[in-house]
């Protein structure tokens, strides 16, 4: 009985290794930005570089300018997906400009050299959708003297449940996702407020998540094979044993 149990437990970590994923590190070197897709808003201009700006607006300008990580960001494997890391830092420069020219939303393309344990896996774009909320600069009575929010402070978010972006490589599909804005890893939210008059400087955050390339069930190597086939046997022939009974005359 003894042997049995410990023939199963043998076939059921031979198949769960079988299928497991490997530890992997992947690296983000030379990263560069890119402002593309601006919807809304007047004279906009888009940038690119390192860093890279974006500005718009009639009557004043306001902008944003992303600073990307030095000189690299790499994220380890497992745990999967990994830790947050910080991709970079996002200024925005809220002035007030006139009503109707502001932007409602950009894209912040992210181009990297990427490489995972060290193979390179070529310059991947990881494109990410900004919404900018730019609120109105009218004070109310409200504001002033109810303790009502601060009427002009600009909302930027993200969508970190639609924000990933997939590369393969060696039967992998790795993701960078998205996970939004802050000072530190351990307060990261999907939005931020950026006070009129001023720049508001927040980290933008990202990790790496990875999955079979197939989504079909891992297929056993010869030797796991040869492993399930020789256990089987096994457990055909105890059975069979068990199953014969002796009789005398």
């Amino acid at each position: 009985m003894f042997k049995m149990k410990a023939l199963a437990v043998a076939l059921s970590t031979a198949m769960l290794a079988s299928g497991s994923a490997n530890a992997a590190t992947v690296l983000l070197d030379n990263i560069t930005a890119t402002w593309q897709n601006t919807v809304g808003g007047t004279n906009v201009v888009e940038g690119a570089g390192d860093p890279a700006t974006l500005s718009w607006g009639s009557g004043g300008t306001s902008s944003y300018k992303f600073d990307a990580t030095d000189p690299s960001v790499s994220y380890t494997l497992p745990p999967n997906p990994s830790v947050n890391k910080a991709l970079g830092q996002l200024t925005h420069y809220n002035n007030v400009i006139n009503s109707g020219t502001g932007i409602t939303q950009t894209q912040l393309k992210l181009t990297a050299a990427v490489s995972v344990d060290g193979n390179s896996v070529g310059s991947q774009d990881f494109v990410f959708d900004i919404f900018h909320n730019e609120t109105t600069n009218t004070w109310s009575f409200w504001d002033l003297f109810g303790g009502g929010p601060h009427c002009c402070d600009d909302i930027v978010s993200v969508d970190p449940i639609n924000s990933g972006q997939t590369f393969s490589y060696d039967g992998t599909d790795y993701t960078l996702f998205i996970s939004g804005f802050g000072n530190s890893a351990h307060h990261i939210k999907s939005y931020f407020k950026s006070d009129e008059n001023d720049k508001t400087k927040t980290k933008l955050w990202g990790y790496v998540a990875a999955a079979p390339t197939e989504v079909s069930a891992p297929v056993p190597e010869p030797a796991t094979w040869a492993m399930m086939i020789g256990g089987l046997g096994l457990v055909g022939v105890s059975m069979r044993r068990r199953k014969t009974k002796v009789s005398f005359a």
